[in-house]
């Protein structure tokens, strides 16, 4: 995964509120759209409208925010050959919250 920029301040606010949003937050990394088999996309459609067009320009390759996790990580879909080296191929990355918002990663290096 590679981040692409800093969040600019006003970004950075709105994503920061978002990932504590508790409708945002799941920790069983299951499907977003179907939780407790209660549909989330109506009520968080316009929620998650606005993290995709953040993420769009910060994560190459990045293609679909899925959820928060409440240890302060970001699943989303992503792209893993982003840059050309390979067919597309879609799968799911976490990142911290942190390292999104400074757009590099922190101590531990890269993504989980």
């Amino acid at each position: 995964m590679k981040l692409l920029r800093a969040l600019p301040p006003e970004e950075a606010e709105q994503f920061l509120a978002l990932s504590v949003d508790p409708d945002l937050v799941r920790d069983d990394c299951g499907n977003f759209e179907r939780y407790g088999g209660v549909s989330r996309a109506e009520s968080c459609a316009e929620r998650v409208k606005i993290l995709n067009g953040i993420l769009k320009d910060s994560i190459a390759g990045f293609h679909r925010f899925y959820n928060f996790t409440s240890k302060g990580f970001l699943r989303v879909g992503y792209n893993y050959n982003y840059d050309g080296g390979g067919p597309p191929f879609d799968g799911v990355g976490y990142i911290t919250v942190t390292d999104v918002v400074r757009g590099h990663f922190g101590e531990a290096g890269g993504p989980v």
